[in-house]
């Protein structure tokens, strides 16, 4: 693995243990903005290691998707929770007023926290 791709997972694990810390202080908001990064930074670490660099979240996204899940590198739900998450963090972050619940919060903790292994364990083997 290179060091941009352990870069990658270092700040992945930093997201997503930022995401636990929002859940525990309750601030669902903000757990899902770092759920999303969090694996968003992990999609990124998969993609160096596959020889790609894209250069924005939406090329992230359908790169992860082309390369690694229709392939069958990783697991399909993943391109869906990347996806997913995508579209929570942009309500999170630019939807002044909307709501995001605990209940999502944790949805989207649970489903980073997978992504994020699921990603680890294709890189360490």
């Amino acid at each position: 693995m290179t060091e941009e791709a352990r870069a990658h997972l270092a700040l992945s694990a930093s997201d997503l243990a930022g995401a636990r810390r929002d859940l525990d202080a309750g601030d669902p908001r903000l757990a899902v903005t770092r759920a999303y990064y969090a694996v968003f930074h992990a999609a990124g670490a998969a993609l160096i290691a596959e020889g790609q660099a894209p250069k924005s979240h939406a090329g992230t996204n359908a790169l992860f998707a082309r390369l690694l899940v229709q392939t069958g590198k990783l697991d399909r739900t993943l391109s869906r929770v990347l996806s997913l998450l995508m579209e929570l963090r942009h309500e999170a972050d630019y939807h002044v007023g909307g709501d995001i619940s605990m209940t999502e919060g944790e949805k989207a903790v649970a489903d980073a926290t997978a992504f994020v292994a699921a990603v680890e364990t294709l890189l360490s083997g």
